[in-house]
């Protein structure tokens, strides 16, 4: 039997990870409550921690409108998730989000996330192709 992985970027699958994530998108564009947002969420992943779902939600609308943050970034396999979900102007906007966020920790910190570059490397050949 395999030990499970506890570490965070881990703790979810692939796919569990990109149906979070269009529960976001629903919450952030406001196309579902945040009471169903909730209820979907657990159906998905019973330990999810749900009393983020604001916060996340407003992230999300940032990410959506190509506004990167510092302080609580992507990790890379939801980043790759989010690009895989979106198609079209939405993963224009969110590839751009997820470069400013590069571009402040690198400013901040000093460096940047190496397998989320990767990550985007990727998805700047798939845009422009």
């Amino acid at each position: 039997m395999q030990k499970e992985n506890s570490s965070k970027s881990n703790r979810y699958t692939n796919d569990q990870i990109k149906e979070i994530l269009k529960i976001r998108i629903e919450l952030a564009k406001e196309l579902i409550s945040c009471e169903i947002a909730e209820r979907e969420t657990l159906k998905i992943i019973p330990t999810y921690p749900i009393h983020n779902l604001n916060y996340d939600a407003k992230r999300m609308q940032k990410t959506l409108a190509g506004i990167g943050e510092y302080g609580f970034g992507y990790p890379a396999n939801w980043a790759q998730a989010l690009l895989e979900i979106t198609s079209g102007k939405e993963r224009a906007q969110i590839f751009k989000a997820l470069k400013e966020q590069q571009r402040l920790y690198l400013e901040k910190d000093g460096k940047n996330n190496k397998k989320l570059e990767k990550v985007l490397q990727a998805a700047k050949q798939n845009l422009t192709e």
